[in-house]
């Protein structure tokens, strides 16, 4: 599926083909899945026109520096648990299998899962994975987007550090939107 190549692009950390990548992903599902498409067109219109650097400082927020959540999926099911450790083994020998690089983050990085989803020919293999990992895990990530959520993150953040990186709410939960975008791609194709 390109749509997961697509899609992998836009969960890393943005660089100048992001804004590119973020047209070919709302075109393709504009095409082929109009839930989806909804979902990931408020994604688009938050942060398409905005400078990179704002784009980069969004993403920050949401997955690395008081982050809201994570993209290593392995992480959001298992934390330290040794089960993210079997993951993490598994899916480097899945990449091997299809010669993958996994660049700068772990094997359980979101961008990652998605280019090895994209290639795997496995069908049970991926059936299993998208039912008993990807999904949940997905679920979970996207419901640390909760307003109400980020409102207590914040809160904590501001009581233990004294600051709070400080961004509009409606930008701050924009990569939420995204990923509900992909959720919706994956319960489609069930």
């Amino acid at each position: 599926m390109e749509i997961l190549n697509h899609f992998s692009n836009v969960f890393e950390y943005p660089n100048q083909a992001f804004f590119e990548d973020l047209h070919h992903a709302s075109t393709e599902l504009k095409r082929e899945n109009k839930k989806a498409y909804e979902c990931f067109e408020k994604f688009e219109k938050n942060l398409k026109t905005l400078p990179l650097l704002e784009v980069q400082e969004i993403y920050t927020r949401s997955f690395d520096i008081q982050a809201l959540t994570t993209l290593d999926i392995g992480y959001v099911l298992f934390g330290d648990d040794y089960k993210r450790g079997a993951l993490l083994v598994n899916m480097n020998r899945e990449y091997q299998k299809y010669n993958l690089k996994t660049g700068t983050e772990l094997s359980d990085h979101l961008s990652n899962v998605l280019r090895w989803m994209a290639v795997c020919q496995d069908e049970a293999l991926l059936e299993e994975f998208k039912k008993e990992i990807l999904l949940p895990a997905l679920s979970q990530i996207i419901s640390d987007f909760d307003t109400k959520r980020i409102q207590k993150k914040n809160e904590l953040y501001q009581k233990h550090y004294k600051t709070v990186l400080d961004l509009e709410l409606q930008k701050v939960t924009s990569y939420g939107e995204a990923l509900k975008a992909l959720k919706e791609v994956f319960l489609e194709a069930a």
